[in-house]
């Protein structure tokens, strides 16, 4: 999504955010041929999809749903050619360690590509993403890319290098043979770095062991990429294990600051939490009312993400939806309350 960029700084105020959004639907191609039936302009109708999402209405999706029980079809199916499995997106968010919100940033869909012999995935996805946006993040400043162990491999990883990223992938023994045999070997030699601190949870106390060592081969090849390794392991009083994670990074690890590097690769959980409120918090987002014959899917599902990056801004900075909020803290009722002010 294209935001406006205004002269002066403005208050991010729902009406604010609104004619940005509407601001970039006027950019929408409209494909039509023309003629005395188009009643509506493309924006508009854009709009009225938008506000769907962003009331969080169910109304369509229950709908839709009783219809097919009742009549074995529905209006979706047959206006629009829509079938049943949502297309599944690449979806990047911004998260900090410091921070509670998490902002989404454009997606890319796994869907079949025009011209390509194999069947498109989540990587190939990802490298789509990274061609596109990349360039834009990196103009905000030093960026380091999140995710889990499906991306800490070789070539994803020289593509976040080669756009001038870094990255902080979970990195998992199973699928990085050569790189724990040096991790092996290190600990055996005792040449691991090695950071141990106690932390008061307020009912306990727990010790946390940071390892880490520089310039492992991430992979079995004379052209190994090397990287950085740490590894973080939670244990009580007793000595039971609570927690255990390590990844990989272009990151220079030292004693001085393996703590953060480990804070900032747990931060993703905040991304897969939000993944679940996309998909249990009203917004319908595993549900996606299915997808047509090129893009509708695709359409809706931006649609429901524009709507969750919305409500996020709203309650971190619009002071009136703070205060709202903070008389309505139950999304549920919020939002009941704002569809019933929209009707």
């Amino acid at each position: 999504m294209a935001w406006r960029v205004m002269s002066e700084p403005s208050p991010m105020t729902a009406n604010v955010l609104i004619d940005q959004v509407r601001s970039s639907f006027e950019k929408l191609p409209d494909a039509r041929k023309g003629g005395n039936h188009q009643r509506y302009k493309l924006q508009d109708a854009a709009l009225s999809a938008f506000a769907v999402f962003f009331t969080q209405s169910p109304s369509f999706l229950d709908y839709q749903v009783r219809m097919q029980k009742q009549r074995g079809r529905n209006n979706a199916s047959s206006l629009v050619c829509c079938a049943s499995d949502p297309q599944r997106p690449a979806n990047p968010q911004l998260a900090a360690p410091e921070q509670a919100a998490v902002f989404p940033l454009p997606p890319a869909f796994v869907v079949p590509q025009d011209g390509h012999d194999k069947q498109d995935c989540e990587m190939a996805a990802s490298a789509r993403w990274l061609a596109q946006w990349a360039p834009r993040v990196t103009q905000w400043g030093a960026t380091t890319f999140l995710g889990d162990d499906l991306y800490c491999h070789q070539p994803f990883c020289q593509q976040v290098r080669a756009q001038g990223c870094h990255f902080l992938f979970t990195c998992l023994p199973a699928s990085h043979a050569t790189l724990y045999e040096w991790v092996g070997d290190l600990a055996r030699s005792g040449a691991l770095g090695t950071v141990v601190q106690t932390r008061w949870t307020g009912r306990q106390r727990l010790s946390e062991t940071y390892r880490f060592a520089g310039d492992l081969p991430l992979r079995g090849s004379e052209d190994a990429l090397l990287v950085d390794w740490c590894e973080l392991t939670t244990t009580d009083a007793s000595g039971k294990v609570l927690y255990r994670n390590a990844w990989a990074t272009s990151h220079k690890i030292t004693a001085d600051h393996v703590i953060d590097v480990a804070r900032a690769g747990r931060s993703r959980w905040k991304i897969e939490n939000e993944n679940n409120t996309l998909k249990t918090r009203g917004y319908h987002f595993e549900h996606n009312y299915g997808h047509g014959k090129q893009h509708l899917a695709s359409l809706l599902a931006s649609l429901m993400i524009l709507a969750y990056l919305m409500h996020t801004v709203l309650d971190l900075l619009d002071q009136r939806s703070q205060a709202v909020r903070a008389r309505l803290p139950s999304r549920t009722t919020f939002f009941e309350h704002l569809r019933a002010l929209a009707q």
